[in-house]
């Protein structure tokens, strides 16, 4: 008989039953390693669950949408039939998973109907008071750093007494969470669990790979579904975000709306330098940098190059604004297979200024050619249709543009990319909060 885990993670597909039905999908994950499925799971489940196992609980991960797009013969509600948990968690974090992750919460409703359900995530966040309503939710934890209140409630719900009830003032307790009294009143605790720094996290995937050895099932845990053929793995590097992109449902607006954020809360260098380092003994595949490691200040960018200087893998860089020679060297001598990701969204500066992205094209170009040069291996360059300001002919031209930059830098590492702003607009993102303006 398996062992009752105290938590299970259910990553839910985009739409539950899209095996089913015809689904015309569009081009909504084009810019994005998943499918339309929508299949990688958030950073959150590794932090989570790390969080958990550190303090004496078993946890367990299950990538139902990984498992869906892997074998059309996969038998979800069997899977969830043969899942023992005491408490399930299913996350809700881009609006793209609404319909999917519903469905399985009432498929773990159906199957385990003493077991609390728990959601999280953005989206999540955005829309507890709704969330909180449905019969198959039964707590929703808010922000972007819920592992201490996640422990708090899955202590407290698998402590609890099945006659008795969980106990209303200890529910009170526990920050960042919304809940029904036993009167079906919605209570939403204050967003008080808001971490200054990353440090205390535990990032590496090392308890993963311990889980997955333990549960004898590597399928479930796989952070998307090709993972195997591309083992990328992702270095948290901040939450929250000093920059206010008006689509981004990760800007400065957003923080504060649904985390509480009035700053930016960073991982050290010296700690992210670690991460990756672990992370490459893992896997050996790719190491995504979310956040650009400047954000923090130049300080705290070079004390990181220092720290992971020399990398041997390759590591991926998100950058928000220009770079100029000097720091593309640093970078180059510090990870000498690093690829640069850079989203300027638009060849417009109209488009870009509405967007509250302030630089020029020559500032873009420059970008391109001195990392180039200093040696990056790929450079991938975004843009986005959908966009304020943005006409149809101007659209466009941003293809005639990404045309242009290919024949200036011919020698096949700079990738463009167009997809549209879809599939939905970001909750809390400055455009969604206030659409006249924009």
């Amino acid at each position: 008989m398996a062992t009752t885990a105290d938590l299970v993670l259910l990553h839910a597909p985009s739409l539950y039953d899209y095996r089913r039905r015809a689904t015309l999908w569009g081009p909504i994950s084009d810019l994005v390693p998943s499918t339309p499925v929508f299949d990688m799971y958030p950073l959150g489940f590794s932090t989570m669950t790390a969080h958990l196992e550190k303090a004496g609980f078993r946890t367990r991960i299950v990538n139902l949408a990984a498992r869906m797009v892997r074998s059309e013969r996969f038998d979800v509600e069997r899977k969830i039939r043969g899942l023992r948990g005491r408490v399930f968690g299913i996350d809700l974090h881009w609006l793209a998973h609404a319909q999917g992750a519903l469905e399985i919460a009432s498929l773990v409703k159906r199957h385990h109907p003493d077991a609390p359900v728990v959601f999280g995530g953005f989206s999540s966040s955005y829309f507890h008071d709704e969330l909180i309503r449905y019969p198959q939710v039964d707590y929703v934890l808010r922000g972007d750093s819920t592992e201490e209140p996640l422990r708090l409630l899955v202590e407290l719900l698998t402590a609890a007494d099945a006659a008795a009830g969980v106990d209303a003032d200890q529910l009170a307790a526990i920050p960042n969470l919304t809940w029904q009294n036993g009167s079906g009143k919605v209570r939403s605790n204050p967003l008080t669990e808001v971490p200054t720094s990353l440090d205390h996290l535990e990032m590496d995937y090392r308890h993963l790979v311990r889980a997955v050895v333990r549960d004898l099932d590597f399928l479930d845990y796989v952070p998307f579904s090709h993972w195997i053929d591309y083992p990328a793995m992702a270095a948290l590097t901040v939450r929250g975000c000093r920059f206010n992109c008006a689509h981004c449902g990760g800007s400065a607006t957003s923080s504060r709306l649904l985390s509480g954020r009035s700053a930016p809360a960073y991982r050290s260098p010296e700690r992210l330098a670690q991460d990756m380092r672990r992370m490459y003994d893992v896997s050996r595949g790719p190491a995504f940098l979310l956040g650009d490691i400047r954000q923090a200040g130049m300080d705290h960018a070079r004390r990181f190059l220092r720290a992971i200087q020399p990398y041997p893998g390759q590591g991926m860089l998100e950058v928000f604004e220009p770079i100029d020679a000097g720091f593309a060297q640093e970078l180059a001598e510090a990870l000498p297979n690093f690829v640069i990701e850079f989203s300027p969204e638009s060849h417009d500066p109209v488009v870009r200024e509405a967007l509250n992205k302030r630089f020029s094209n020559e500032e873009i170009e420059q970008t391109i050619e001195v990392c180039l040069a200093a040696g990056c291996r790929r450079f991938d360059l975004f843009f986005l249709s959908g966009l304020p300001k943005q006409t149809p002919e101007s659209v466009l031209a941003t293809v005639d543009y990404c045309a242009g930059l290919l024949e200036r830098f011919g020698d096949g590492r700079l990738i463009p990319f167009i997809g549209p702003l879809a599939p939905f607009l970001d909750p809390s993102s400055p455009i969604f909060e206030n659409p006249e303006k924009y």
